[in-house]
């Protein structure tokens, strides 16, 4: 009996090890979002940080940065504009006549996510980024270095977070991805109205572990309660 209880209990520990590694995304493709500017974006309402909102329920969904510097969008902060999301490992929504194209209107700027953003943005999502604290300062930091990891002409001189990911980082495994804004969509899922795309990433799935948690504390005392029979 023993055997049983200690062999049980080596399998809802490893039950915890892999449901911990369980990620999901606070965002589906097809949702409908809006976004406002965080309490600490930079410059104006059109750069920096942003929080996603889930149009139903109106729930906090997670905090975002922008992929791209001349595409535009608007956040809801005094009237919501809501847009559908698109999820995707490329970058889409650039817009014609903008400064993402050259003279012979071809892009200038990558659809693919470089190393550095994912790295930058898994750790910031995870609250595990060397050197940020929320503020406005380091808020701006990073947008700068995320646009300059993109191919775009910024000033990230004695930049903390471009040091981060100055030699090579491996992103392999990190789960980052690009969430493209619309419009509006058909019911064939034709989106229009190409918007400014966000940096989306995995989140850990709490609800299995809490359970597993749960049940693992109820065998336990089961377990107590039968050796101290």
């Amino acid at each position: 009996m023993k055997k049983i209880n200690l062999i049980n209990l080596f399998l809802v520990a490893a039950m915890l090890i892999s449901v911990g590694q369980a990620l999901a995304l606070p965002v589906q493709s097809g949702d409908s979002v809006y976004l406002k500017a965080s309490s600490n974006y930079f410059s104006d309402k059109n750069n920096g940080n942003y929080d996603v909102y889930l149009k139903d329920g109106s729930s906090f969904a997670y905090s975002a940065f922008c992929v791209q510097k001349y595409t535009y969008f608007s956040p809801s902060d005094t009237s919501e504009h809501d847009y559908y999301a698109t999820i995707d490992a490329e970058i889409e929504g650039f817009r014609a006549g903008s400064d993402n194209f050259d003279a012979d209107g071809n892009l200038k700027y990558s659809t693919t996510l470089a190393a550095g953003t994912k790295y930058l943005f898994w750790n910031y999502s995870q609250g595990t980024l060397a050197g940020y604290d929320g503020s406005a300062a380091d808020v701006s930091a990073l947008q700068n270095a995320i646009w300059s990891l993109q191919g775009y002409d910024v000033d990230v001189e004695e930049n903390e977070f471009i040091a981060l990911v100055a030699g090579s980082v491996d992103a392999s495994g990190l789960d980052v991805k690009v969430m493209n804004l619309w419009d509006s969509y058909s019911a064939d899922g034709v989106y229009s109205g190409p918007h400014q795309s966000q940096l989306i990433a995995g989140a850990p799935v709490p609800e299995p572990a809490t359970l597993i948690l749960l049940g693992s504390g109820l065998a336990g005392l089961a377990f107590y309660r039968r050796k101290k029979k």
